[in-house]
């Protein structure tokens, strides 16, 4: 497996990832493309890297595209998020994760009818940033105020107590049945949904940028108190969408200790 990291160099030593999956899921017996399910992040991060590269920076940028987000058999501690697990470990040992003020990954954000979840295991503060960032270019529709628990890339460096969010669409297709499926191609997605994603993430740059002018840091415990007790089942990846309450139990561990979700395969 390979990650692909882009960096673009700022006159502080402080660091912004905006990262998200480039692998997709193998499925016996389905021609699966994943134009929205790894594609997506791919092509965003690509022109986000495009726009970057041409703009004077404080902060210094890295871009990830992570492999093997996916489960090859069932989800699981040790299937899925390899290339996020691997690359958390390896700046944890080299020092670089005591630099980075902000982690924000992408996944599944071309939908055409974009809802992006206020995903629950995401740093409170980067999360409220977002959102009002949103709201203040107009697009604060697209981001929800409410949402489920959902494991992604974020989730190793949310372990390493890494200030981190997750920006997920997962309401693709009616009750999310285009998810793995042969119905998830380019014809689903739209351009505006992109530009939408793209502009709220430049917007918060800047903010991120003007917060190191002034020494002021980001940090915060997850948004929300963690979710236990998900139902099971062979592809699970959300719990209790929409709602803070109702099908699981409630508390509120340190980033380290956040439960695997039962199941989950994306």
């Amino acid at each position: 497996m390979t990650n692909l990291i882009a960096r673009f160099a700022g006159s502080s030593d402080r660091i912004v990832v905006f990262c998200g999956h480039y692998d997709t899921k193998r499925i016996l017996g389905r021609r699966f493309l994943g134009a929205n399910d790894g594609g997506s992040s791919t092509g965003l991060l690509l022109e986000l890297a495009r726009v970057v590269a041409a703009r004077k920076r404080t902060l210094e940028v890295r871009i990830v595209w992570f492999d093997g987000e996916e489960a090859y058999e069932s989800w699981s501690p040790t299937d899925g998020l390899y290339g996020s697990r691997h690359l958390a470990e390896l700046w944890r040992r080299d020092g670089t994760l005591g630099r980075i003020i902000a982690l924000i990954n992408a996944d599944m954000i071309g939908d055409r009818d974009l809802d992006i979840l206020k995903e629950y295991y995401s740093s409170r503060s980067l999360q409220n940033l977002i959102w009002s960032s949103a709201a203040s270019l107009g697009l604060g529709r697209h981001f929800l105020p409410y949402g489920g628990a959902v494991e992604d890339d974020h989730v190793p460096f949310l372990r390493q107590g890494v200030t981190a969010v997750n920006l997920i669409d997962f309401n693709y297709g009616p009750n999310n049945s285009w998810w793995h499926t042969e119905q998830d191609t380019l014809d689903k997605l739209s351009p505006r949904s992109f530009e939408i994603v793209g502009k709220v993430l430049l917007d918060v740059l800047r903010r991120l940028e003007r917060l190191g002018r002034t020494s002021g840091q980001l940090s915060g415990p997850p948004a929300n108190p963690l979710i236990v007790g998900c139902p099971s089942g062979a592809e699970r990846r959300l719990c209790n969408a929409g709602s803070g309450a109702g099908g699981g139990s409630l508390r509120g561990p340190a980033p380290q200790e956040l439960p695997m979700l039962e199941g989950r395969g994306y």
